[in-house]
């Protein structure tokens, strides 16, 4: 393969990318495989300043694998960076209309990208996105092998094994933002990542020049304070990670900082100008209930009592499932001190007990005495 001449391999890269795009990807480039060498000291500095606190497979030897792709595979000449979208869960931009919910019974927020529908089971249930961008890879690797039996090609969808990111500025798909996420120009920051190593020389494409100029919308748009300048986030204050990674009790003093987010959060994406351009059409509000998966607006006193079955029944294979059903369970008790309505107060002292988790029990009871004492809810909070 390597005696093809440049001007093959550009007219073989071009064509690439178009079937990308045909295949659903919003944007596509590619990646040298040069190491990421100032990424791993940013990493490195996150890592040694506590920001990553709490996500023990981030370790000093995940950065070093990770910065060098020829470390991991020798064989890889150029890399495919992908950009996948997903619907936001509001309209970003806009203020948040609040929902009429059945007395007793408020409803929370997931993020938008934990509701996707791109890929659907028998049972018509949302999958979890690693599922669906892997077989989108894989489509696109047996594509390219049409051309080039031989070749080799790798997926990775969020596997924690290359700065995706990084990947994806360095290929042109766009720029980070101040919130730290990718901003394209086809779908803002509501994408999903991925990227195709390949053995083949295929020419870079050239990274944008764009960027948020003076615009700091989400800086103070962060309902935790967890931006802590433009591009630094502090893991352990991000609600996303305290309503997914996070294990055990939630820091008191974050709680009411929560709103009603049980799982992720879109604050910052959704405070973002160039999202409120770009952003594709955002979800229904649809449904309370989350018999068939994930939804974008779900019944919190359902999310509090879900039994293990249940919980498993209704989240496997969706991203969901990463909370655990005690995890899920303690952020719908939180967002129900926070929802403000003591109609719910008869499902948390249910909660309180005979939740078989002592950590939903404490969450319960948190709640109870806020909705109890009437205390002010946060003012980040969208339905308030």
């Amino acid at each position: 393969m390597s005696h093809l001449q440049e001007e093959d391999w550009v007219a073989f890269r071009d064509e690439l990318l178009r079937e990308a795009k045909r295949r659903g990807f919003v944007a596509a480039g590619i990646a040298s495989v040069e190491p990421y060498t100032q990424e791993r000291e940013w990493a490195i500095q996150a890592l040694e300043t506590g920001r990553m606190e709490g996500m023990d497979w981030y370790t000093r030897d995940h950065i070093e694998m990770a910065s060098d792709f020829r470390a991991q595979f020798p064989w890889v000449q150029s890399v495919l960076s992908l950009a996948w979208p997903y619907r936001p869960s509001a309209t970003p931009g806009l203020p948040m209309i609040p929902l009429a919910s059945v007395a007793g019974r408020p409803r929370g927020r997931i993020s938008g990208y934990a509701c996707t529908t791109n890929g659907t089971d028998g049972n018509r249930r949302t999958l979890d996105y690693h599922i669906h961008l892997s077989r989108a890879c894989a489509a696109l690797r047996d594509w390219i092998r049409q051309s080039y039996p031989d070749a080799k090609a790798l997926h990775q969808v969020d596997h924690k094994h290359s700065f995706d990111r990084a990947c994806a500025v360095r290929a042109g798909l766009g720029f980070t933002g101040k919130h730290a996420q990718l901003l394209t120009a086809s779908a803002g920051s509501y994408v999903f990542l991925a990227e195709l190593l390949l053995s083949l020389p295929l020419p870079p494409t050239s990274p944008t020049k764009r960027n948020c100029g003076t615009c700091s919308a989400c800086l103070p748009a962060c309902p935790t304070g967890a931006i802590l300048a433009p591009g630094v986030i502090d893991g352990p204050r991000c609600i996303a990670y305290l309503t997914i990674e996070h294990r055990g009790a939630i820091p008191e003093h974050l709680r009411s900082l929560m709103g009603t987010w049980i799982f992720g959060c879109d604050v910052c994406q959704e405070a973002c100008p160039i999202n409120k351009r770009l952003a594709p059409t955002p979800l229904e509000c649809g449904d309370a209930t989350t018999a068939r998966g994930p939804v974008p607006y779900p019944d919190l006193v359902e999310c509090l009592e879900l039994t293990q079955q249940e919980f498993e029944k209704r989240f496997a294979y969706t991203p969901v499932w990463r909370t655990g059903r005690e995890g899920l369970a303690r952020n719908a008790a939180i967002a129900l001190g926070n929802a403000g309505d003591t109609e719910a107060i008869p499902a948390l002292e249910t909660a309180l007990q005979s939740d078989p988790d002592l950590v939903v029990r404490e969450s319960a009871a948190w709640s109870l005495a806020t909705l109890k004492s009437g205390r002010v809810r946060s003012s980040h909070d969208p339905f308030s």
